[in-house]
């Protein structure tokens, strides 16, 4: 899906084919940031290093997700064509699952 956005994108400068590297490279990058973020909120006490904290931390970066989607999509003249509701849950369990794997791995190394 991000490489179908950066076909359109007046701001980068390389248009990706629908199975290029591009998308999964950005993909994780933003993970690796949200990773960072939470280790900052752990350092600044707003968070503890805890599954339940990661956990909560998942439910709330899946919403930002799904905001940052609804801008991209809108940004986009010519949006794909797919069931936005089912999309946007998908997405939400997916950072769900993210927050949970990220607090397990705290966890263990905790």
């Amino acid at each position: 899906m991000l490489n179908f956005l950066l076909c359109f994108s007046i701001v980068f400068p390389i248009k990706p084919h629908k199975k290029s590297w591009w998308g999964w490279l950005i993909h994780y990058l933003i993970g690796g940031i949200f990773v960072l973020i939470f280790k900052g909120l752990i350092i600044y006490g707003l968070m503890e290093e805890s599954f339940w904290y990661a956990l909560l931390y998942g439910l709330l970066i899946g919403l930002v997700g799904i905001a940052g989607w609804k801008c991209m999509f809108t940004m986009v003249g010519k949006p794909p064509s797919l069931n936005k509701k089912h999309y946007y849950i998908h997405l939400w369990l997916a950072h769900l699952i993210f927050g949970a794997t990220m607090g397990f791995v705290y966890t263990i190394w905790a």
